[in-house]
């Protein structure tokens, strides 16, 4: 049994981007990173070969996410909070919902609106990812920042595996 799920965020209320980005359409449902897909589709692109997916998102977006997924013939099932209250308790409704299917369950949550230019390092990573938490880790993915910023925090390390060897 293949005890690996991904959960995609994409909820939000569009404000960061506004007015391209708006409370029904936010920056998920658009082509931002030149695809010629939204980032939610390439997003599940990424992930598609990892293990089941779904999408947590609101009751507001629900039906815009499904009608994408359909367009591009794409498969992931759709969690909708009845009330958007930000990234954690999204997070801690779809790790329930994964445990109490899967007891072993290896959980990967992503965000849907980050543009990857290098896949194929992603995908080393996210491989890297699952083997690790297979062996009871909790692994964290990130990037080296290009510059400071105190809009995201900081990830500090225990143990750094790197992925590009």
């Amino acid at each position: 049994m293949n005890h690996t799920y991904f959960g995609i965020l994409s909820g939000g209320a569009g404000t960061r981007l506004w007015p391209v980005s708006r409370e029904k359409a936010p920056k998920q449902f658009y082509d931002l990173g030149n695809s010629g897909k939204s980032l939610l589709i390439d997003t599940v692109e990424r992930l598609e070969k990892f293990g089941e997916l779904s999408i947590i998102t609101t009751a507001l977006l629900d039906k815009g996410t499904f009608g994408m997924l359909q367009k591009y013939g794409k498969s992931a099932s759709i969690i909708p909070e009845p009330d958007a209250r930000n990234t954690a308790p999204a997070v801690a409704l779809f790790t329930a919902l994964c445990l109490q299917k899967d007891p072993n369950a290896i959980i990967g949550i992503f965000p849907a609106d980050h543009v990857v230019k290098k896949n194929s390092e992603f995908e080393n990573a996210v491989e890297s990812a699952v083997q690790l938490a297979s062996q009871g880790n909790i692994v964290t993915l990130g990037i080296e920042p290009s510059h400071p910023s105190d809009a995201y925090g900081y990830i500090e390390l225990e143990t750094k595996f790197d992925t590009k060897s």
